[in-house]
């Protein structure tokens, strides 16, 4: 009953957590609320009108020493919270928040479709408005460190949620790729060191050598993303994300591409505060975007969102126009490295802005918008990516709260310490 309880209220958690807006778990309770106590007054006054026999204490009396609190029925006491509790019992309650649970058997309903993060279960769930029609057509790139639990669980949640014919996994080394493509056979590992483009050391030499690899992992998924080996549209997605939910196809019915935006109230995208103490994306990303392209992004809108559909003829013209813009001889590798480094931020460039300014841009009528409140998405659970080992795995039943929150996908960010 704990194990049911405690599934419960992370369930609640998670629903609350990033919904604070319209029509969100916040919303929800607050206007529960009102409606229970606009309704208590008139529950009661009907509760006194079918039950004239019991007589109640002035209330403006209760708690003195010579009256008695509550009800009296007969010769028994009845208190005040038992008689409006049995009468609630028989009467119809006010409407509450969908998210809240009352009752034990809608506990065990909700768990009897999640029980022990069930992903056959899931999978056969009623196909939802973004349905996988054609999916597996698309390949993934994904960018990962090295080879661990959580890529584990991030491929096993491809290969359920995407099917992808590839996953091209771009690490700092193959080795031991073997006996991860014995898991996943569609696996094809593409080392960090290969897949970079050519750039002067000269221009990387003003990079913070803590960012560097950051920016190399950009630059390379941009270099894949152009190679034969991809499929002409796939998923570019962040190794240290899982699907848990019903994941976002390559296409929508209508052959637009989708694109995943989130502001800070209503997505765990990351912002940071400006000059004013206004929430915004970080100005270095905005700075080397308008600097490679001609357009600034949006302050109060992100699509750094884990993972985006990426359209390769798109990629090939984006990156076209960049050397178009940049001095001669300028490559766009080059050109990319120097916009972040005269951005003058730590953060000074981000390739999933980049591609979704430029998009956006240059083919507006090729994209379905779809927000984060529409496709909810977190970062890190609530109860943190530490399993009881003390490990930062994703457990079964950690994914399945995530689930219970209806959440699509969640990002186990191992080597942030704010994570951990």
């Amino acid at each position: 009953q704990i194990r049911v309880k405690r599934r419960a209220i992370l369930a609640a958690r998670h629903n609350f957590a990033w919904s604070c807006n319209e029509g969100g778990a916040f919303a929800q309770l607050v206007a529960s609320l009102v409606v229970r106590k606009q309704a208590l007054t008139a529950l009661l006054g009907q509760f006194l009108t079918e039950f004239p026999e019991v007589h109640y204490d002035d209330p403006t009396t209760v708690g003195r020493e010579d009256d008695h609190e509550g009800m009296r029925e007969g010769g028994d006491l009845l208190s005040l919270d038992e008689g409006i509790e049995q009468y609630v019992a028989v009467a119809d309650p006010p409407p509450v928040a969908t998210f809240w649970v009352d009752k034990p058997g809608d506990v065990q309903m909700l768990l009897n479709t999640t029980n022990g993060c069930a992903r056959e279960m899931q999978k056969k769930k009623e196909a939802p408005e973004h349905s996988l029609m054609g999916s597996a057509q698309y390949d993934v790139v994904a960018v990962f460190r090295e080879l661990n639990c959580v890529l584990r669980a991030a491929l096993r949640s491809l290969e359920e949620r995407l099917m992808p014919p590839k996953v091209h996994l771009i690490l700092d080394s193959c080795d031991g790729i073997e006996k991860i493509r014995s898991e996943f056979p569609a696996v094809r590992c593409v080392e960090l060191a290969s897949a970079l483009p050519s750039i002067p050391a000269e221009a990387m030499a003003a990079i913070p050598p803590e960012r560097k690899s950051w920016y190399q992992q950009q630059l390379a998924k941009l270099a894949v993303a152009t190679s034969a080996e991809v499929t002409e549209t796939f998923h570019m997605w962040d190794g240290d994300t899982i699907a848990v939910g019903d994941a976002m196809p390559a296409r929508m019915p209508d052959s637009r591409f989708p694109l995943l935006w989130g502001s800070s109230v209503d997505s765990p995208a990351h912002f940071a505060p400006d000059t004013t103490g206004e929430w915004s994306l970080p100005p270095g990303y905005r700075a080397s975007t308008e600097a490679l392209i001609g357009v600034a992004p949006a302050t109060n809108v992100s699509y750094v969102t884990q993972w985006q559909v990426w359209h390769k003829p798109f990629v090939h013209e984006m990156l076209d126009e960049i050397e178009q813009r940049a001095p001669a001889h300028v490559r766009w590798p080059v050109a990319i490295v120097n916009a972040a480094i005269d951005s003058g931020h730590e953060l000074g460039f981000s390739e999933y802005t980049l591609y979704a300014t430029w998009l956006l841009a240059r083919h507006a009528g090729e994209v379905k918008l779809v927000s984060s409140r529409e496709f909810p998405w977190l970062r890190n659970p609530p109860s943190g990516v530490i399993d009881k080992n003390g490990d930062c795995c994703p457990s079964d039943e950690s994914l399945c709260q995530v689930g219970l929150g209806g959440f699509h996908f969640v990002s186990w960010e191992c080597l942030h310490a704010s994570a951990v």
